[in-house]
């Protein structure tokens, strides 16, 4: 008996001193960070707080949500940034994955998404939805009634042919500028008009600007896709923006890699033209307000010798970090930086336009 109750102090005493060394270690990773503590964050995930009746068209209860999952997974409509990952099926998703360029869009698709007006999960990274459209056979008009009550801009947008993201307006032939990246430069919270390359086709109709960005995709990818483009596409490629951030390269010699293999296939074609564009999510690009100590200073140190290496390349950069802290000095407010994005990475229309006036045009014919 007492050789059982020894055991069970020592078992007792075993896992407390594990408990708080997890909180020790979870409060050294958040450096200055205000937080609270695991048992907090696990019960005030699960505890449901009363509906705030003036804040009606704000999602509050996760209750809401599990009490439609079977009618979500029927209707094919997967919610993003939430612990329902089993909703993203072969069916419902719209893209595939390709061994060596990673996801793709299957062709010639209608899609919607938007994100919703919700206090679940994180604050930053929003719930969200999208499906796809399905000729003649349209989502439970119910649940649609329920997405529209808390969605905040529904989007519609399209993929082509080849299951390229649809410029706007479309160019058939001519010199090609592909834009190769994740989903930041995809513009998966934009219409086919708002996207990066539509604004920069808009702006130079005499060369075709390709999107050919896809979500979850890293930097050995955007090197297997610009060969795919080289080697396939019927069009002469005039050169790329390349879109990379550090959750595109697990080391820094991988993401060197990527610019120098890039630069080696734009040599092999006499691609002259190259931009690369360090994108940053809020955590990095407004560090002053989002106060996310997380290794910043070895992040913004492998962003220097990335950006050093592409300029020896012959990339023009444009520094998104720089872009935001102009935009916030010229609003006169520490957190303008905010109207840039849709959420924590992705941008915003208006982040897409003050983005798109640092990009250097393409010169002209026979000038590159």
């Amino acid at each position: 008996m007492k050789e059982n109750a020894k055991l069970a102090l020592l078992a007792l005493v075993s896992c407390g001193v594990l408990y708080l060394s997890l909180e020790g270690t979870r409060s050294v990773a958040r450096g200055d960070e205000p937080g609270i503590s695991l048992v907090h964050a696990f019960l005030a995930e699960r505890a449901e707080q009363p509906p705030i009746e003036a804040l009606a068209d704000t999602l509050q209860s996760r209750r809401e949500l599990e009490a439609r999952h079977q009618s979500f997974l029927d209707n094919r409509i997967m919610l993003g940034n939430t612990p329902y990952d089993d909703l993203v099926t072969t069916d419902a998703r719209a893209t595939y994955d390709d061994p060596e360029v990673g996801p793709r869009f299957k062709p010639n698709l209608t899609l919607r998404a938007s994100h919703l007006r919700s206090r679940l999960f994180n604050a930053f990274d929003p719930v969200s939805y999208g499906y796809i459209v399905r000729p003649g056979s349209e989502p439970d008009p119910e649940l649609l009634d329920f997405l529209a009550r808390y969605s905040l801009r529904e989007v519609t947008w399209t993929t082509d042919e080849r299951g390229f993201r649809t410029t706007v307006p479309r160019v058939e032939s001519g010199r090609m500028v592909a834009l190769i990246g994740s989903s930041p430069c995809l513009g998966l919270f934009l219409t086919d008009e708002e996207t990066l390359a539509s604004v920069l086709q808009r702006r130079q109709p005499e060369v075709r600007f390709l999107n050919a960005c896809f979500g979850l995709t890293v930097s050995k990818n955007h090197v297997s896709l610009t060969r795919e483009l080289i080697a396939t596409f019927p069009d002469p490629l005039a050169g790329v923006i390349y879109t990379l951030n550090d959750r595109n390269y697990q080391s820094l010699e991988s993401g060197l890699r990527s610019i120098d293999e890039i630069a080696d296939l734009l040599d092999e074609v006499g691609a002259a033209y190259r931009v690369l564009i360090y994108h940053h999510y809020i955590y990095e690009s407004m560090p002053d307000v989002m106060r996310k100590r997380k290794n910043l200073a070895k992040l913004f140190d492998r962003k220097a010798r990335i950006i050093e290496r592409a300029r020896q390349r012959g990339f023009t950069v444009v520094d998104h970090y720089d872009v935001v802290a102009r935009y916030r000095e010229h609003a006169g407010s520490v957190f303008a930086g905010m109207a840039l994005y849709v959420d924590h990475d992705h941008l915003s229309r208006q982040g897409t336009e003050v983005l798109a006036a640092y990009i250097p045009e393409v010169p002209h014919s026979g000038s590159d």
